[in-house]
C-alpha cells in the first residue's frame, strides 16, 4: 500500500465508514503473506549499479580472468602482456634488481669496501654506478634499523612484489648475463644550449678538446672518467650510520681519529637556558658544541630538542665563570 492511498483511506474513515473506495477495499482484503510476496519481487528485480559493476567483476574473474589471478615464478602474468596498465600502452616497467641480488652486491662491498668499488659492481652486475650507490645507502640503513634499532622489516613484501613483477627468484651473478634489464655504468648528461657556428678552415685540425674550449666546458673523455673512475664509495648519509655497515675510507682515517665523540647527558642534568615553541621540529634534537676542544668531559654543549627547548651543561656555566685568558677561535658543529 502506497502513502497515498493510505491517506485516502484514512481521510475517508474520518467522513464516513461508507465512501471508502473500492479499490482500497479490494487491497485491503488480500492477505498479508501475498502482499509481502509481491514486495519482495519487486525488490529483487531492482539491483543497485555498484553491486551490478561487482557482480560482473567478479563473474569476469571466475571466467576470462581466471589465469590473471596467481602469479607465474619468474615471469609477469599482466592482462596487458607487457603492460601492466592495458589503457597505458607507454608504461612498460623493467624488471626490477632482485633483494637476493642486492644482498649479494652488498656483501661484497662490506667484504673489501676499496677493491670493491661501485664502478667494479656495476661492471659485474650489468648497473649503473648511481644505482650501486643506492643499493647500498639503502642496504646499509636496512642493516642499521634491523640491527642496532630493533625495527621489523617487510621482507615478505618484498617477496610478493617481486614475484609480481617477475623477478626470478633464483637468479645468481652467473645468470645477470642472461637478464633483459642492464645498464651503462654513467648517463652523461650536459646542458643543451643556442646553436654555436665556428668557421673552420679545411686544413685546420679542430679536434673535440677544442671543441669543447670554444664551447667553455670540460672534454666528454674527461667528464666520461670522472664518471666512471674506480673511486672508494663512503656512506656518509645519514651521518650517524655504524661504520660496521658503511665502513670508512682509509685515506680519510686521520679524518675521523681526531673526532671526539659527544656524550649527551640527561635533560635532568642540563640547564634549561630558553623555550621558543615557534621553533618546533619534528625530526630530531640539535646539539651544538665546540669542536676545538678535545676534552669531552669539559667542553660547552647545547641541546635544542624537537619541543623548542634549549639547554645547557654544567660546564658551560663553569667555563664561563672562568677568566678569560687568550681569545681563541672556535668553531660550532651541529649533529644530530
Amino acid at each position: 500500500m502506497n502513502l497515498a492511498t493510505q491517506k485516502l483511506i484514512k481521510l475517508n474513515i474520518q467522513r464516513s465508514p461508507k465512501l471508502i473506495s473500492t479499490a482500497a477495499r479490494s487491497y485491503a482484503t488480500k492477505s498479508p503473506a501475498k502482499i509481502e510476496e509481491k514486495g519482495k519481487a519487486s525488490e529483487e528485480t531492482e539491483v543497485d549499479p555498484n553491486s551490478l559493476h561487482l557482480i560482473k567483476a567478479k563473474a569476469w574473474l571466475d571466467g576470462e580472468g581466471a589465469k590473471y589471478k596467481d602469479v607465474l615464478p619468474g615471469q609477469t602474468n599482466y592482462v596487458g602482456t607487457t603492460r601492466p596498465f592495458p589503457l597505458n600502452p607507454f608504461f612498460r616497467p623493467q624488471t626490477p634488481v632482485s633483494d637476493k641480488i642486492k644482498n649479494e652486491i652488498y656483501e661484497l662491498y662490506l667484504k673489501d669496501p676499496v677493491a670493491n668499488t661501485p664502478r667494479i659492481l656495476g661492471m659485474k652486475f650489468r648497473l649503473s654506478i648511481k644505482r650501486i650507490q643506492g643499493i647500498l645507502t639503502l642496504k646499509a640503513m636496512e642493516m642499521q634499523h634491523s640491527e642496532v634499532e630493533g625495527k621489523i622489516l617487510q621482507k615478505n613484501f618484498t617477496k610478493g612484489m617481486e614475484s609480481i613483477m617477475g623477478v626470478n627468484p633464483n637468479e645468481t651473478t652467473t645468470s645477470i648475463s642472461s637478464r633483459g634489464f642492464s645498464e651503462p655504468l654513467s648517463y652523461p648528461n650536459t646542458n643543451v644550449g643556442e646553436p654555436f657556428f665556428k668557421i673552420v678552415p679545411e686544413t685546420e685540425e679542430y679536434t673535440s678538446s677544442d671543441a669543447a674550449d670554444a664551447l667553455g666546458r670540460e672534454p666528454y673523455k674527461k667528464v666520461f672518467y670522472e664518471l666512471n673512475k674506480s673511486e672508494f664509495f663512503e656512506i656518509n648519509n645519514p651521518p650517524n650510520i655504524d661504520p660496521k655497515y658503511a665502513p670508512r675510507n682509509p685515506k680519510n682515517k686521520h679524518k675521523y681519529t681526531n673526532q671526539v665523540l659527544i656524550n649527551i647527558p640527561d635533560s635532568s642534568s642540563l640547564k634549561t637556558i630558553s623555550s621558543d615553541p615557534s621553533i618546533i621540529n619534528r625530526r630530531w634534537d640539535f646539539v651544538f658544541t665546540d669542536t676545538s676542544n678535545s676534552a669531552s668531559k669539559t667542553r660547552a654543549l647545547f641541546v635544542r630538542t624537537k619541543e623548542g627547548t634549549l639547554y645547557s651543561n654544567k660546564a658551560q656555566s663553569a667555563a664561563s665563570s672562568k677568566p678569560k685568558s687568550k681569545p681563541s677561535t672556535t668553531s660550532t658543529k651541529a649533529s644530530n
